[in-house]
């Protein structure tokens, strides 16, 4: 019973992960790009972590802050591959592959993704999708962005893809 419970959660997130890439692909045809919602969000919550870490929430740092410093807030970006530069204040980070425990700490830059459901909740942010991006790095790109306004959010998270508490996150247009 237990195997087939682990199953029906891993075919939940998948099923969600394919109905947000869908999602996602719709909205590239538009020249303002539309912000994507996670479906099941629920479901993942409940779903055990992608990197095999507890589902717990990990405490922030004290003193922790983002700060996106490239491209400038507002800016007007050439569609194509989009460059983001961010400061991680009072946190080390650690790429998920070589993370060790869930205390071990990295971020998600969300280009054009509502970062709503995953700031303040225990909602893991999915891996596998192309608008976002796990990284320990202090840069990343957003790959293909067409014409017009974006939202890019920068998230901390635990090894576990769940945002630290309080949530720590930086956002911006451009």
């Amino acid at each position: 019973m237990q195997r087939k419970t682990g199953q029906l959660h891993i075919l939940a997130i998948l099923v969600g992960a394919a109905f947000l890439l869908a999602a996602c692909s719709s909205s590239a045809a538009t020249p303002t790009a539309t912000v994507a919602r996670p479906a099941a969000t629920a479901a993942v919550a409940a779903s055990p972590s992608p990197a095999g870490f507890p589902l717990t929430t990990v405490a922030a740092p004290s003193g922790v802050g983002i700060t996106i410093t490239a491209p400038a807030a507002n800016a007007t970006v050439p569609p194509g591959d989009v460059r983001v530069s961010y400061e991680v204040k009072s946190a080390s980070l650690v790429p998920v592959a070589r993370a060790t425990r869930v205390e071990d700490l990295h971020v998600h830059v969300l280009c054009d993704v509502d970062p709503a459901p995953y700031l303040g909740t225990s909602a893991i942010i999915p891996p596998g999708l192309p608008n976002i991006i796990h990284t320990a790095d202090p840069s990343a790109t957003c790959a293909g962005m067409q014409a017009g306004q974006h939202r890019v959010t920068i998230i901390l998270t635990g090894a576990n893809h769940i945002s630290v508490n309080p949530p720590a996150s930086g956002s911006r247009p451009h």
